[in-house]
């Protein structure tokens, strides 16, 4: 009997990423949290992209503090950004100036 089409189970994510490539996504985002962390670029608040915090978690705040608001009989506004495309349209150039002049080194930039 021939498996399923249908059935996510018989398949697999294809990975198209080589090893070496990799290893190196991973000493660069190693490379960036140290600098996040050390220089305190980011706040206390923020969520993604930080060790042990999560968007989820984050979502999970932003909602209980709406849901108090609404409680009290306060206005919460609301604005929602899609920052999908955001490196898209982002010059590169600059990009690579400010991390390195946060004290990323210009190897590591680029």
């Amino acid at each position: 009997m021939w498996p399923s089409l249908n059935d996510s189970g018989n398949y697999r994510p294809a990975n198209l990423i080589p090893i070496p490539g990799k290893g190196m996504e991973q000493l660069i985002l190693k490379t960036i949290a140290r600098l996040i962390k050390d220089e305190k670029i980011t706040r206390s608040r923020q969520h993604s992209f930080t060790k042990g915090k999560s968007c989820l978690a984050n979502l999970t705040n932003f909602d209980g503090k709406v849901i108090g608001l609404v409680d009290e009989g306060r206005v919460a506004d609301i604005v929602y950004l899609d920052f999908s495309k955001a490196f898209d349209a982002v010059f590169h150039k600059i990009l690579i100036e400010k991390l390195l002049t946060c004290g990323m080194d210009e190897q590591t930039a680029r």
